[in-house]
């Protein structure tokens, strides 16, 4: 799902209810406790949240007095890709004092105007023989941040390969930020033997805010079976942020052929000709400087002759140069 920056400022989800027990609040869950203050978002980052429904009602008297068959719906509109975003819940029962919570996520797109969104909690129950339904309004307020990338797409084709056979790493990369910006991207990982590195530019929405990429790994037949990481690093306004997608190496056999649809055979010998291409150059760059590193500084033979013609005529020069202090000497005498 596509992300913008955000702040989710839900407002008066408390006091829902005028005349009845019932009573709904939303909030999450931090080091400190429960937090009911407004929810702060960044792109990519997903809600956790939970609405907190109470059965207000503190006669004692009344203790099996329940409210029944609550059914809560948290809706916010156009929030979905255009859509309304919804979250229903099994119904479920209160006796007084009490208290359940209901756990919810919210992700946000992209491609979003940046504005309030209307939202409401409605609430459905039945308490004391009559039907009660309550709808209590809120909004969501999309605020982009001056410097945020997102990874749109970032997903290895196969994403299961075996030894000696060949995948691509497909990005897109967004900028969801307020500001244009220069990102150097460094893709690398020992285990594919791979170290790759290029410098972007991304516009800010509405300018060309994306950039599409693709990488090839191979694996080696010295591989053992299990999951890989490989690093994604921007490097951008001073913003570090890593992102560590895996690709499953089975070396078992079981896997003889590319299961892709999108990508033929022979893209795929291609891409196997490219990956091995790439493992080559970063294997010789790296033996090259391994041997740049523990060879002695070779001596130069040009250097030494050029000194000697330079020092030889300095040399009778200074014989001249005494002689004639001897013979000025003994003249004098």
């Amino acid at each position: 799902m596509k992300i913008f920056p955000i702040i989710l400022a839900i407002a008066v989800l408390s006091a829902m209810v005028s005349g009845n027990s019932l009573e709904v609040t939303v909030y999450r869950l931090t080091d400190g406790g429960k937090d009911y203050s407004k929810f702060r978002l960044s792109p990519g980052e997903t809600v956790n949240a939970f609405i907190e429904v109470s059965n207000t009602n503190t006669d004692r008297r009344d203790d099996d007095q329940e409210i029944q068959n609550i059914e809560v719906t948290l809706t916010i509109e156009d929030l979905d890709d255009g859509e309304d975003f919804e979250e229903s819940f099994d119904d479920f029962d209160l006796l007084p004092k009490g208290t359940k919570s209901l756990p919810f996520k919210l992700q946000v797109p992209i491609d979003i105007e940046e504005r309030d969104y209307a939202g409401r909690l409605e609430a459905e129950a039945f308490e004391g023989g009559t039907d009660i339904a309550i709808s209590e309004p809120f909004f969501v307020s999309i605020v982009k941040k001056s410097h945020q990338l997102a990874f749109e797409k970032l997903e290895f084709s196969p994403s299961r390969i075996g030894c000696n056979q060949a995948s691509i790493l497909n990005t897109r990369l967004r900028n969801v930020g307020s500001s244009d910006e220069n990102v150097a991207i460094k893709v690398s990982s020992p285990d594919f033997v791979v170290s790759t590195s290029k410098s972007v530019s991304i516009e800010a929405f509405p300018g060309r805010s994306e950039l599409d990429a693709s990488f090839p790994f191979k694996s080696s037949s010295q591989m053992q079976s299990g999951e890989y990481e490989v690093s994604i690093l921007l490097n951008y306004s001073g913003v570090l942020q890593q992102e560590r997608p895996a690709l499953v190496v089975d070396c078992s056999g079981e896997i003889k052929e590319y299961a892709d649809e999108d990508i033929s055979s022979q893209e795929f010998s291609n891409l196997n000709d490219i990956a091995a291409q790439n493992q080559a150059g970063a294997a010789q760059d790296s033996e090259i400087v391994q041997q740049a590193t523990n060879q002695p500084i070779p001596e130069n033979a040009g250097s030494k002759d050029s000194l000697g013609t330079i020092l030889l005529p300095l040399f009778i020069l200074g014989i001249i140069i005494l002689l004639l202090v001897i013979l000025l000497i003994v003249a004098r005498r």
